[in-house]
């Protein structure tokens, strides 16, 4: 299996460090055929509200400009693919929709990080320890991943960053994220940056085993996300761990993704 990436974000979300060039170089000198880059989408929020966690709508210029720049200069040694991570906010989809055909994008990926507008106290991987929020957050996925835009959903499991034990509850929300993945054919994502967290807090936030274990059940497909906030994150050596406790849970990993998704049927099927 070729080792691929679409999940790299940029200093422009204003959390992120290092050059997009050295994400680009790091990638290359550990092995990988093919490079998303898929920072954090701006919006046009209604409310004209300024976001501190991504770029903002002028900034995208400077973010394509130079993705198209490296493209050509590494052409021979690795295929860039042009992407962002993007919320499900119902009320900004038709725009969002707009936006990516304009800007002529591969591909979107879905980062379901908020509970219906974005400030810090509406963050998912905190407020799912309560139950309405972990059953709007599982609903919100399952929404999101009906609209057919996004190629795949990043980290699935985030609501176990939120210090809930995996009750029944969550057994709920793996099982009902692992079908609509299935029925509305939306890999997952394994997230490494997650699993750098976890390892430097010695306790399991996500990717959560038991999560993965249900994905493996109902046959869910998945990709590997590095979720690179440094160009180092690419030399951590997670990648093949993270290959073989797929397979051990039974989930099928690939290595591709369904580029464009928004020139298909857009509605919830």
């Amino acid at each position: 299996m070729k080792k691929v990436n679409f999940h790299t974000h940029t200093s422009l979300c204003n959390h992120a460090s290092g050059t997009m060039e050295e994400y680009v170089i790091h990638a290359i000198k550990q092995g990988y055929k093919v490079l998303g880059f898929s920072d954090h989408s701006p919006w046009k929020f209604e409310d004209h509200y300024v976001s501190p966690i991504r770029m903002k709508l002028y900034e995208f210029e400077k973010y394509k400009k130079e993705f198209i720049r490296l493209k050509e200069k590494y052409k021979e040694e690795i295929v860039l693919k042009l992407g962002l991570e993007v919320e499900y906010f119902p009320s900004l989809m038709d725009w969002l929709k707009q936006f990516v055909v304009e800007e002529d994008l591969d591909y979107i990926i879905f980062g379901n990080h908020y509970h219906q507008i974005e400030t810090r106290s509406t963050y998912y991987g905190s407020i799912t320890k309560d139950d309405e929020m972990l059953k709007a957050y599982t609903l919100s996925c399952i929404e999101g991943m009906k609209t057919n835009l996004y190629s795949y959903l990043a980290h699935p499991d985030l609501f176990m960053r939120s210090h809930r034990p995996f009750d029944d509850l969550c057994y709920w929300a793996s099982e009902e994220i692992a079908q609509a993945s299935v029925k509305y054919n939306i890999p997952l994502e394994y997230n490494l940056e997650g699993l750098h967290y976890s390892k430097i807090a010695s306790r399991q936030e996500y990717p959560y085993d038991s999560f993965w274990k249900i994905a493996g059940r109902y046959k869910c497909k998945a990709i590997i996300g590095v979720d690179a906030h440094c160009p180092e994150a690419f030399d951590r050596g997670y990648y093949e761990q993270a290959y073989q406790d797929l397979s051990s849970y039974g989930v099928e990993v690939i290595d591709d993704i369904e580029y464009r998704k928004w020139e298909q049927k857009y509605e919830n099927r």
